[in-house]
């Protein structure tokens, strides 16, 4: 049996919620990992059984992704914050946590410290496509690649390609060669879980407009760089931002000019969009030191 089909959970949060559990040592932090746009708790099933030694692990599938469907939720940023608070408050009792990001987790982790600080001791995101520093435009790359899905009926229709016109394994393949710099290193059992997933997707009659959602509201997000970077400057929290020197979803220019003087900045030169993914214990050992330091381990 895979180590992930043992941590299976459910919850109800006005509707069915999926999640991975992996329990820690006593008197230890909770972590709880966010995956992105078009992810899910897949993509962190590398990582999350050895950060379990740090402390518990919980990996939620936000609405519309993986295995949580839409179930009359809205999928956008700002209802998965709220998902997210209602998460932390029932399986967490309230935090606070260690909220590890990937991409659109990254900056849902962020949200949430900024709305709800009390719940979150950190922050560790990497590949966040984060708000402009102040007197920048947003990033062309993250633009153009939300923007067509504004379009009415557009983008719809490439949101059907996407995902339900292609067989999953060439989805996988195509996708793994976009946010991985190297995706051989992904294990083959971890690529057959993320074809499984892509197949579940196929056969949700919501998935399309779940996803299309949230690519119209991360495009909502960054066109008002004023709000975005107006809770980004309301993070007090430490932040670990991690980036992968050949990302080629979120630029790393933009990101590291977008990032505030406190926090911890550290870049993977050959590393794509899904560090956790392609290099586990490079992550790992990035988080682990940050713990460290912060004094979290065995808290």
């Amino acid at each position: 049996m895979d180590s992930w089909t043992s941590a299976s959970r459910w919850t109800d949060l006005d509707g069915p919620v999926f999640y991975l559990e992996w329990p820690g040592p006593r008197n230890s932090p909770t972590f709880v990992l966010l995956h992105g746009l078009g992810g899910s708790h897949a993509n962190w099933v590398r990582a999350a059984p050895a950060l379990s030694e740090l402390g518990r692990v919980l990996v939620p599938d936000l609405a519309g992704s993986g295995r949580t469907p839409r179930a009359g939720r809205s999928s956008g940023v700002a209802a998965n914050r709220g998902l997210l608070s209602r998460f932390l408050l029932q399986i967490c009792d309230g935090g606070p946590v260690v909220l590890c990001g990937n991409s659109l987790g990254g900056s849902l982790a962020l949200l949430q410290a900024a709305c709800e600080p009390d719940s979150v001791l950190g922050v560790a995101a990497n590949g966040a496509a984060l708000p402009p520093a102040p007197g920048r435009a947003p990033s062309a790359v993250v633009l153009s690649g939300t923007a067509i899905y504004a379009l009415p009926e557009v983008g719809e229709i490439l949101g059907w390609l996407r995902l339900k016109a292609l067989p999953p394994e060439w989805l996988i393949r195509m996708g793994f060669k976009v946010v991985l710099g190297d995706p051989s290193t992904v294990p083959e059992d971890v690529r057959r879980l993320h074809v499984e997933l892509v197949r579940d997707q196929q056969a949700e009659p919501d998935a399309v407009q779940a996803f299309v959602q949230t690519t119209r509201s991360i495009l909502a997000w960054m066109t008002r760089p004023d709000l975005a970077r107006a809770y980004i400057d309301a993070v007090t929290c430490p932040v670990l931002l991690m980036h992968g020197g050949r990302d080629r979803v979120v630029p790393l220019k933009p990101t590291l000019a977008a990032a505030k003087p406190d926090w911890d900045v550290r870049v993977f030169p050959e590393l794509g969009h899904v560090s956790q993914l392609e290099a586990p214990d490079v992550w790992l050992d990035e988080v682990r030191r940050w713990v460290e330091r912060n004094g979290w381990a065995g808290r």
